[in-house]
């Protein structure tokens, strides 16, 4: 079997959904794995629109200041400003229904992955992040029967999630937490790939 990639790093979902509708346009997979979610929930000091005003910020000595001081200030403006997001959770849900709509439209067996927690190291410079990713699972959860909601425990039980990451101040995984999803998800379309 073959496994196709629609992996977009740092992409929202809302790209991922343009890459999915490209796919489907060639290939008819059996098995769709939905993960995203991270990048679209975090909280940020900035709008889209706010950043792109920045990047062209000139001179660059000047824009390079103001990223550190707001690097550094990040939990208090979004204490302040409140939580800013690439794609809310309304907009979030909507495009994983479409998303889901596409795969169905061809049978697809479909697995969402929740939005991983992030490390306490994360946390305390985030500190809405947390609850923002516990809000994301909840909407997925709460939003089709059809696909299967992996939960967190599937993957990695009661370990700690900084033995899975590659560091501390990481959301990318080490090895062992590459192999431990690997194996959750095979285990989950081998019923499925052995009728293929």
């Amino acid at each position: 079997w073959e496994v196709i990639s629609g992996t977009i790093g740092g992409g929202t979902i809302l790209q991922i959904e343009e890459v999915a509708r490209q796919v489907f346009k060639t290939e008819i997979p059996r098995i769709v794995i939905i993960q995203a979610g991270i990048v679209d929930c975090l909280p940020r000091p900035l709008s889209p629109k706010e950043r792109a005003w920045l990047s062209n910020l000139r001179p660059s000595l000047l824009r390079a200041a103001v990223i550190r001081l707001i690097h550094h200030f990040r939990a208090e403006i979004i204490g302040v400003r409140g939580v800013i997001q690439f794609t809310p959770l309304s907009e979030y849900l909507n495009c994983l229904k479409r998303l889901l709509e596409i795969c169905y439209q061809y049978d697809c067996l479909v697995g969402i992955l929740p939005v991983f927690p992030v490390t306490q190291s994360i946390t305390s410079r985030n500190p809405l992040l947390s609850q923002e990713i516990e809000k994301y699972n909840q909407g997925m959860r709460m939003s089709d029967a059809r696909p299967y909601n992996f939960d967190i425990a599937d993957f990695f039980g009661h370990r700690p999630i900084e033995s899975v990451m590659i560091s501390p101040e990481s959301v990318h995984f080490n090895q062992q937490g590459h192999d431990l999803i690997a194996g959750r998800l095979f285990a989950w379309m081998s019923p499925t790939l052995e009728n293929v």
